[in-house]
């Protein structure tokens, strides 16, 4: 990667954590044990502790295995410890549940970026742009790609 590359990467990592919003209700027994698994992993982000918040998203999925959610919240955890490859096969899964999903999409291109890969990361990005057109980190990230 570059020096610009990194500098734009380091702006890149100071931006938010994926959206806590909930994706549909949890009605009982093992979603609800999920949502409170992303509840915490939501908490160990805020605290930059990237090592709790993939074993809570983790925790969720193995209770409710199709969830985006969790997997967007994976993701971002592995990407921010620097495992690129897992970040890109977590994200990749959270789009097999919901194809047109943002979030999974930013954190595909953040993956492909850091692997080497910005013309798909730049891709990734307008995708995200598409679904979430005010959404500034996808701008960001697609800035940052086309630099690179």
């Amino acid at each position: 990667m570059s020096a610009r590359g990194a500098t734009l990467l380091a702006l890149f990592l100071s931006l938010a954590p994926p959206a806590s919003a909930q994706d549909g209700p949890a009605p009982s027994g093992d979603q609800r044990r999920a949502l409170a698994e992303i509840e915490k992993a939501l908490a160990s982000i805020s605290r930059q502790d990237y090592a709790g918040a993939l074993a809570a998203a983790s925790g969720s999925i193995e209770a409710h295995p199709e969830n985006p959610r969790a997997l967007n919240l994976k993701a971002f955890a592995l990407n921010r410890m620097g495992r690129y490859d897992e970040s890109l096969a977590a994200s990749e899964g959270s789009l097999g549940f919901k194809a047109d999903n943002p979030e999974a999409l930013r954190q595909v291109a953040f993956s492909r970026f850091c692997l080497g890969d910005s013309g798909e990361a730049e891709l990734q990005a307008g995708r995200a742009i598409q679904l979430d057109p005010r959404n500034a980190e996808s701008w960001g990230l697609r800035a940052i790609a086309r630099r690179a």
